[in-house]
Formats: structure tokens, C-alpha cells, sequence
């Protein structure tokens, strides 16, 4: 059983490039999927990284948080703000956990100034003056997988960092959250005390490049590199957004990493089955229960996971060939009753023949 926890082809356009001038069809797409995914383990392997140990930076979780950390670059006396960044980030971070980094200004992307304004200083948790000149002046630098604990840290320990404007939580769906999933750019990942990003595709896979030039060694942490043809497509972890058209084939790309036989599933019918439900109930009754899910019959728990398929991306793709059962992860938020949302991991089979999605679990 291989598990592709994520598979870029939303904003990274290599698949997509490659299987229209190729012309492939979903049987040779599937085989070169898996064949660079094989790739991507073993080069990943011969640098002492094991791919399976790197879950928590490539998928959402439904306990941890989703932050943006805000500088104010006009405070920064440096062209490479980025870099001056990061010598303060780094020292902070855990090495005992792992997170995904993205970055990026934070540009208008189409939108009007007083929008951006608004939504930025509407939802900031600020710590440091900053004079509010144009949006590009503030450099946003998100991490996924952060926990109370080290939030409280970081946050604490850029407090004496005047740059530091503050942080924002996008933990669950919000304008930002929204915003920074089209508009930042994917950095690296740092599992523990290592680092891998991206490097040139014509070096070779056997290098390490430090290709930020970020302060990764300064602090203990060993820096690893692989051909971005990899790296972008396998490595990069996705913010949630809504499945905007134009985006689509990103789902049909994750399907077709597990299976030959590729459909959209936005019309498939989810099936729960009521044993199924019973036992969810029963045993994952907590969670359930905060939810808000307990008193839901089964079509209407269908009905609230069918209307979320549609409202993120698949992650968790596996194929379990000797059963012969393609399933993939989904993240589902709910509204509830107190104001804060509860998120539920979904997992569902994908049943093309019957285009029916029979849930598996949900915790």
C-alpha cells in the first residue's frame, strides 16, 4: 500500500503541461504519477528521509492551527527582507515537529486596496506599530501544523522583532486563509531538524542546495534539496480553498494517481452505510457530537458530505491493490451552534463504476 499524502497540480502546471502535449490518456498519466512518486521515495530514501514520516507537513490536521506571521518589510533595512525573516523564525521553531512554509508579499492579486486593508486589520492579532503605507509593504510567511503551544512560543518570541506586525489564524475558512491559498508560494518543509526544498532540475538528485539561502545550517538544521519536477508536484502542501473553475483537473490528477478509471466526483452520490453510521456514532461519538452530527439522520450527513466534496481538495490517496480499493481523504468544516467551526477528517472510497463515494470513516 503506497499513500500519496498530496499531489500538486493546482498551481504547479507540470502535469497538466505534460499530459496535454503528450497527449496521455489516464492509464499513462496514472503510470507516470506513480513512477515519479517511486522516484520521489527513493531519492527522498538515499538522503535519509523516509516520505511516510512527513504527514503532518503535507495534510491539514483537525486539532492543529494554520498561522500567518506578518512583517511589516518598510521596518526592515534589508532588499532580502525574506532572509532577514527567517534569521528570526528559525531559531524558534521545534525541532521535534514538522511544517509546511509558504511565503509571499502581500500583493493585490486583482483586489482593491480597502479591501485589503480592511481584511488584513480585521483579523490580525497585532504586536508591533506599523504604519499602513500599500499592502505589498507586508510579507507574509504561513506554517501549517502549529500547535497552542508553539504558537504561544513564536509569537512570543518575535514580540521584540519591531517588523513583526502580528499573526493571523486561518485555522479554519476565512478571506485570508482564501487569499493566502492562490497567492503564497511554497518554500519547504522542515521535519524535525531537516529541511527539504526544491533545487534546478537539471542538478542532479545526489545534491543538497540550501536554495532559500535561509539561516537552516546557522541553527542546526540539515538542508536537503531535490529536483523541483518533484519536489513542486509531491512536496507542496496546499491551503485549503473552494474548487474554483479552471482548478479542477488538481482533483482529477489525485484521482488518477489510484486509478486508471477517472471521473469528477462533484455528481457522485455518497453512500453511508447504516451500520456504518451507527458505529461512528458509537465509537467516534465525541467528535460526532461536537459536531453536531448526532442528531443527523444518514441522508442528511450524505448530504453535508456531498456539499463539501466539492469545497477543498483530496488528500491521503491510496490504493490498496490486493482489495482493490482506491480511497482518498477529505477535510470537512462545520458550522456550529457556539461559532467555532469543528473540522472532521472524511475518508471515502471511490467507486467510479457505481459514482458513488462510500465513506469509510470520519474522526
Amino acid at each position: 500500500m503506497d499513500t500519496i499524502y498530496t499531489l500538486e497540480a493546482r498551481d504547479h502546471g507540470m502535469l497538466e503541461v505534460m499530459a496535454d502535449y503528450f497527449e496521455m490518456d489516464h492509464d499513462a498519466i496514472y503510470r507516470e504519477i506513480n513512477r515519479m512518486f517511486q522516484e520521489l521515495v527513493k531519492v527522498l530514501k538515499s538522503k535519509a528521509v523516509n516520505y511516510q514520516e512527513l504527514r503532518a507537513c503535507l495534510t491539514p490536521s483537525t486539532e492543529k492551527n494554520e498561522v500567518i506571521f506578518v512583517f511589516d518589510s518598510q521596518q526592515i533595512d534589508s532588499n532580502w527582507y525574506g532572509g532577514e525573516v527567517f534569521k528570526k523564525i528559525i531559531p524558534l521553531l521545534d525541532k521535534r515537529t514538522s511544517h509546511s512554509f509558504l511565503c509571499g508579499d502581500y500583493i493585490s492579486h486583482g483586489l482593491e486596496q480597502d479591501r485589503l486593508y480592511h481584511e488584513l486589520v480585521s483579523s490580525i492579532n497585532i504586536r508591533n506599530a506599523s504604519d499602513y503605507l500599500h499592502s505589498t509593504q507586508y510579507y507574509f510567511v504561513y506554517m501549517n501544523n502549529v500547535s497552542a503551544h508553539l504558537l504561544k512560543l513564536m509569537d512570543e518570541g518575535l514580540k521584540s522583532y519591531k517588523p513583526y506586525t502580528g499573526y493571523v489564524d486561518i485555522t479554519f475558512s476565512c478571506f485570508m486563509k482564501k487569499y493566502a491559498s492562490v497567492t503564497l508560494v511554497n518554500s519547504f518543509i522542515k521535519h524535525k531538524d531537516v529541511v527539504v526544498c526544491g533545487h534546478e532540475d537539471d542538478r542532479d538528485n545526489s545534491e543538497n542546495v540550501n536554495m532559500s539561502g535561509y539561516a537552516f545550517e546557522e541553527n542546526g538544521y540539515k538542508c536537503l534539496s531535490l529536483q523541483e519536477s518533484l519536489a513542486g508536484v509531491f512536496l507542496s502542501y496546499k491551503i485549503e480553498r473552494p474548487v474554483y473553475e479552471g482548478f479542477r483537473r488538481d482533483t482529477e490528477f489525485s484521482i488518477n494517481s489510484i486509478s486508471k478509471n477517472v471521473s469528477a466526483i462533484d455528481d457522485f452520490n455518497v453512500e453511508i452505510d447504516e451500520k456504518k453510521l451507527k458505529y461512528l456514532e458509537e465509537n467516534k461519538s465525541g467528535r460526532m457530537r461536537k459536531a453536531e452530527l448526532l442528531s443527523l439522520g444518514r441522508e442528511e450527513v450524505e448530504a453535508l458530505i456531498k456539499e463539501k466534496i466539492n469545497n477543498n481538495y483530496i488528500y491521503n490517496m491510496t490504493l490498496l491493490k490486493d482489495h482493490g480499493v482506491a480511497k482518498f481523504n477529505v477535510l470537512l468544516e462545520k458550522n456550529v451552534s457556539n461559532g467555532v467551526p469543528v473540522r472532521l477528517m472524511v475518508a471515502l472510497e471511490y467507486m467510479p463504476t457505481q459514482r458513488k463515494l462510500r465513506l469509510i470513516t470520519m474522526v
